[in-house]
């Protein structure tokens, strides 16, 4: 490529990280406010902490499901809104007889706020202002 080509990318402006934890069994949505769409960051079904839907029956702190964040940036991904079962029929069971819960972290956009960046390593966000960044192509 020569020095005029631009590389075209698009970077979300996110909002602040939220968290939702769903205890196995039980179902809720997750949803960001006034028409913003849902960016799934981290999603597991197991267990990594004794003191999260509390259980006497826990034995196991290392209790991950592979799929987690594959099934639930599909089910909620892009979306205003989005309902979530936590189960063993959803996600597998990654640690027989250990009480579950879901934990999403996601972030909220607005469909229409974005940066764009190019070649030369600058963002141009919405506004018309520039922003150094790190990715230069």
């Amino acid at each position: 490529m020569n020095g005029s080509d631009h590389y075209v990318c698009f970077f979300l402006i996110l909002k602040q990280k939220n968290t939702a934890i769903i205890c196995e069994g039980r179902e809720s949505s997750i949803d960001c406010p006034g028409g913003e769409m849902i960016h799934v960051l981290e999603a597991n079904y197991g267990r990594l902490r004794r003191d999260t839907c509390k259980s006497r029956w826990i034995k196991n702190l290392d209790c991950k499901s592979a799929a987690s964040y594959q099934i639930v940036k599909q089910a909620c991904e892009g979306k205003t809104r989005c309902t979530l079962l936590a189960s063993n029929d959803n996600f597998g069971d990654p640690c027989v007889r250990i009480p579950k819960y879901l934990e999403v972290k996601f972030s909220c956009y607005d469909q229409g706020k974005y940066a764009l960046c190019k070649s030369e390593g600058t963002l141009n966000n919405e506004n018309g202002g520039k922003e150094h960044s790190k990715y230069n192509n």
